[in-house]
């Protein structure tokens, strides 16, 4: 059994089907999605229906779901069952300008007891998982974490709030501080995070990865978002031995 974890597939639903061949995921293994299914691509509701199709976060699932900042603009838009598509006006015109134009013109085209199943996915959705592994613990979030105070033991960094977990991004990749664990996150796609003038500890060889839409991995930072969306690739790592697969967008 092997353990995945991909983030920001942001409607690129044929690049997820292939990037997931090419990595052998199988009824016997598991996938973590870490956030951002939805806004900007071209096939979201062909990765809504997907995601409601695996039973997502169910017991007996394969696959779990993981609260994305998207997903979150989602929720403060939607002003009823989303299936309704009655929205707050104070949050609509924010969600439009990520991308969720997409989402609820791709979405209207879905059966409503689609967009029911997705929208409880996505609201019970964690915002971390925390995995044990042979090399220790991996914190699996949407977009990273805020570092603890130097020299603090492994609880006190994942004291962390659902802020940071979803939208902290940069801020967390650039700081130097590492954790006493693996955190594996998205958000922030690799080519504008190499592009940052200052990345602590951060070699040069992992700067050029990011430059080409490859994960970014260094010290136990591992940034996963590729950019596909963007016209780079769709990334899964495998983390029982950290092998990535990559599929490039077409």
């Amino acid at each position: 059994m092997s353990t995945y974890a991909i983030s920001d597939i942001h409607g690129c639903f044929d690049e997820l089907m292939a990037a997931l061949e090419l990595a052998g995921f199988g009824e016997d293994d598991h996938l973590f999605v870490l956030g951002d299914l939805i806004d900007r691509g071209p096939q979201i509701g062909s990765c809504v229906n997907w995601l409601v199709e695996c039973n997502a976060n169910d017991e007996g699932s394969n696959v779990t779901f993981l609260m994305g900042n998207h997903e979150e603009l989602a929720s403060w838009a939607f002003a009823d069952a989303w299936s309704s598509f009655r929205f707050n006006p104070l949050y609509l015109s924010s969600w439009e300008r990520n991308g969720g134009n997409e989402t609820i013109r791709q979405m209207k085209e879905l059966d409503p007891s689609i967009v029911d199943a997705f929208q409880a996915i996505v609201e019970n959705a964690p915002r971390a998982v925390k995995l044990r592994s042979p090399e220790g613990p991996i914190l699996l979030c949407h977009a990273g974490i805020r570092p603890a105070e130097p020299e603090s033991e492994e609880a006190e960094w994942l004291i962390q709030s659902m802020e940071d977990l979803l939208w902290i991004g940069t801020e967390w990749y650039c700081a130097p501080e590492q954790p006493p664990f693996h955190v594996v996150s998205g958000h922030t796609p690799v080519f504008l995070l190499s592009s940052q003038p200052e990345i602590p500890n951060c070699p040069e060889s992992v700067r050029a990865e990011g430059n080409s839409g490859r994960m970014m991995h260094w010290g136990h930072k591992h940034d996963i978002d590729c950019g596909c969306v963007y016209g780079l690739n769709m990334g899964v790592l495998r983390l029982n031995d950290w092998e990535a697969f990559y599929v490039a967008k077409k």
